[in-house]
């Protein structure tokens, strides 16, 4: 039989239909497995984008607390050659690394209760650095507790304006002024290089040659006013005046008056009246410490005859604020012996601090143990004046101070020392919201 070509050609259109088919098939199946083939690999690529993303933002959230303790060091440093504590307004910043690790640090210091710096030049001896670091969009914070370490200069006796120094005086330590001191007679002072702070600071030695003397840089002392600002936030010795320890204070009288009151053997308490104390014949006023310190602020101290100041400072520190109306008013001293000394335990040092248009007057021959700060603005106040034959174990760090008769005063470091301080840390170590 035969096959017409007609026929034939249709079968090979046929064919040829199938064969397109079938191609048309593998192409379609060839894009698919390439769809899939393309969504692995941009799956893969995002995977390998997201992954390389976070081990970026993790190297730089680690990259962050590095930059912010390195803020932290930065700080110390500052605080430590004698640069102002950084506070809020007036940040401390500074930048580090390179891409894409670059970042940058800023500083902000606080009292350790987180208020603010009243006096950035003469921060506390403890305070909080705040360090934030921030690499690209990563930020961590780091806090930490700083505290301040003794002074370049640790002067048993120093003059902002005049001291003199006579007669049979024994000082064991240094004599430094930023005026004029003046020393008179064969004084054994254990230091024979007296420190002249400032071009205009001058020594009148006589015996000449007795002691040399040494230019050293100008030292800035802050005031009373400044100190108590410092550590009483809330409005320092205005403050201080309503919030107070006095009534603490007791006292025993042998035989004589206290405070208008005429006593024998007897025990008084609150012996601290209208914020001062008065005091003739013999007895005895007693000032105790507390935990966190105890401060006593008087407007005016004066005892006559036998009269002596006994500090109990076992339960902690005592601070002696004497302040004025605003007219000169002499505080009167007499012993002053504490419990604890400061060598023993630095933590309960005594301290008395005269502001403006107060003057210290020490009497007697009884021993003292504690440091004298007299730093003020007043032209007719910080002046120190210690007659007969104390045994003072601390310093006096005054505008001015005269020594007659035959004292003693023994330098004892931690009670005051000015000059950049060595900061460092204190063991207290938070980091700030953490991821």
């Amino acid at each position: 039989m035969k096959i017409s070509q007609s026929s034939r050609r249709g079968r090979v259109y046929v064919r040829s239909a199938r064969n397109r088919g079938r191609r048309g098939a593998a192409i379609i199946g060839v894009l698919f497995v390439l769809l899939i083939i393309s969504m692995l690999l941009i799956g893969v690529g995002t995977l390998a984008v997201g992954h390389q993303n976070l081990c970026i933002t993790d190297a730089q959230y680690a990259e962050a607390i590095d930059i912010a303790e390195a803020g932290v060091n930065y700080e110390i440093r500052s605080l430590s050659i004698g640069n102002n504590a950084h506070i809020a307004g007036s940040l401390g910043t500074g930048s580090l690394g390179t891409s894409p690790y670059a970042g940058s640090f800023s500083i902000i210091c606080t009292q350790t209760d987180g208020t603010a710096i009243a006096d950035p030049a003469n921060p506390p001896n403890l305070i909080f650095i705040k360090s934030t670091g921030t690499v690209d969009s990563v930020s961590r914070v780091v806090r930490i507790r700083a505290k301040k370490g003794a002074g370049n200069y640790d002067y048993g006796v120093f003059s902002k304006k005049t001291g003199v120094i006579n007669g049979n005086q024994t000082i064991v330590g240094s004599v430094g002024t930023a005026g004029t001191v003046t020393i008179n007679g064969a004084n054994g002072i254990t230091d024979k290089v007296i420190g002249l702070h400032g071009g205009a600071a001058t020594a009148t030695i006589n015996p000449a040659g007795s002691y040399s003397t040494q230019v050293r840089p100008t030292l800035t002392w802050p005031t009373v006013s400044a100190v108590a600002d410092g550590m009483f936030p809330g409005g320092g010795l205005t403050w201080l005046a309503a919030n107070n320890d006095n009534a603490l204070a007791t006292a025993f009288v042998n035989n004589g008056i206290l405070n208008g009151s005429i006593y024998n053997n007897k025990a008084v308490s609150n012996s601290i009246v209208n914020k001062a104390i008065s005091g003739n014949g013999t007895g005895t006023i007693t000032l105790v410490g507390k935990a966190g310190g105890a401060n006593y602020y008087l407007n005016g101290l004066t005892l006559n005859g036998t009269w002596a100041i006994n500090f109990v400072n076992t339960a902690g520190p005592i601070n002696i604020w004497c302040a004025t109306s605003g007219s000169p008013t002499s505080f009167t001293i007499n012993g002053g012996q504490a419990s604890v000394t400061m060598t023993s335990d630095p933590t309960k040092a005594v301290r008395v601090y005269a502001a403006d248009h107060a003057n210290l007057t020490l009497n007697g021959s009884g021993t003292g143990r504690y440091g004298v700060y007299a730093i003020n603005n007043s032209n007719d106040g910080g002046n120190v004046t210690l007659n007969g034959a104390n045994n003072l174990y601390g310093s006096v760090i005054a505008n001015g101070y005269t020594f007659n008769g035959t004292n003693s005063i023994n330098y004892t470091a931690g009670y005051f020392s000015a000059g950049p301080s060595n900061w460092s840390f204190d063991g207290v170590w938070d980091e700030i919201n953490p991821r």
